[in-house]
């Protein structure tokens, strides 16, 4: 262990080894440990969109050996990216402790973002509170209104980002009292499924909230449905039920 400590002051300096962050481009030198994670390329990718975008250098935890206790993704990431590799010396990690760190490492959640973004001033995330506060709903919920279908990856992932952009309040707006409205015909109009497919058939140009809300007290309360498509069969069929065919929406 010694030696090590010296050969490594050699290389970098006399300062505070357990402490100071180093950098380096010499990938043969360092190796993974035995009994840790699989790699897992598609985080490897990820990491590197990332690292492209804005490099935050999180430094890695290695042993004075050079074997890497936590931050093998990482490693990989920085070796695709031809950058240096950040990272600290830590000989007292153990397997156990890799799988702890782990499991506690918490991701943020969409409204942790909506928070961070309307701190930040952003105008966009500012309204978007308002109107999940005004509405009652969840920020997925309102999201899926804003953007009329079902969230993709790429739309999480340009919210996170904080490119969330409102293109027609008034819309969203008009749905949102639309589906408070629905709560006459069903108790489970918050449910994500049922956004989503009251949201898409919204669009239709022959939807008639008005004629929607006659038909459905005509023919009883909606029962909960398993899926978005579910619902949107059940309300375009007991829509389009004796409904005169220029009228008639699709799913």
């Amino acid at each position: 262990m010694q030696k090590t400590q010296t050969k490594i002051q050699k290389l970098f300096g006399n300062s505070n080894i357990k402490d100071e962050v180093f950098f380096s481009k010499d990938w043969d030198k360092f190796s993974l440990k035995k009994g840790n994670r699989p790699i897992d390329c598609n985080h490897v990718k990820n990491l590197v969109k990332k690292i492209k975008v804005k490099d935050l250098q999180v430094p890695s935890m290695v042993s004075d050996n050079y074997e890497i206790n936590d931050g093998q993704h990482r490693f990989y990431a920085y070796k695709e990216c031809d950058k240096p590799y950040p990272f600290i010396f830590r000989n007292e990690i153990t397997l156990q402790d890799i799988a702890s760190l782990n499991s506690t490492h918490k991701k943020w959640a969409l409204k942790e973002y909506l928070i961070s973004h309307t701190e930040r001033e952003n105008p966009e995330y500012k309204t978007l509170t308002w109107f999940i506060e005004k509405y009652k709903l969840t920020v997925t919920n309102a999201l899926t209104i804003f953007n009329g279908k079902n969230l993709g990856k790429e739309d999480y992932n340009r919210f996170r980002d904080g490119l969330f952009e409102i293109k027609d309040l008034a819309a969203a707006q008009r749905i949102a009292n639309n589906i408070n409205d629905c709560a006459v015909i069903c108790n489970h109009t918050k449910h994500k499924n049922f956004i989503v497919a009251f949201t898409i058939l919204s669009q239709n140009e022959n939807f008639d909230f008005k004629y929607f809300k006659k038909k459905f007290k005509s023919c009883g309360f909606i029962l909960q449905q398993p899926s978005c498509i579910a619902y949107r069969q059940v309300l375009v069929e007991t829509y389009n039920k004796r409904t005169p065919e220029p009228k008639k929406i699709t799913a």
